[in-house]
């Protein structure tokens, strides 16, 4: 059972988790740690492993170094990421919440 589920692993799926797990500033210690779940049907950091981000002549990077920093960074916090998977969703009577009836994982991180 996991308090958040994220769906895409891409740079801001990856981004999201590493925030909700680090907490919010107004966030007291002695509330409990969230726990983040990703869920990626494809490869972890989507798309942005084909760009080339330069921000100046002297700055610039590949998104898929920005993908495996992310994707390092959620290791270290202890994001759960399943990749390459098939996944049922059961929302039957319209509530606020959703039930994950099964996932079916290649590739469990």
């Amino acid at each position: 059972m996991f308090d958040v589920v994220i769906i895409g692993a891409g740079p801001a799926g990856l981004y999201s988790s590493i925030v909700l797990k680090r907490g919010i500033p107004t966030q007291s210690l002695e509330e409990k740690e969230i726990s983040v779940c990703i869920l990626e049907k494809g490869h972890i950091g989507g798309l942005s492993r084909y760009a080339h981000i330069q921000i100046s002549k002297s700055w610039s990077f590949s998104g898929s170094n920005l993908a495996n920093t992310l994707y390092q960074e959620c290791k270290q916090l202890n994001v759960n990421i399943y990749s390459k998977l098939q996944l049922q969703v059961s929302h039957p009577d319209k509530s606020s919440s959703y039930r994950i009836l099964g996932i079916h994982s290649v590739c469990p991180h």
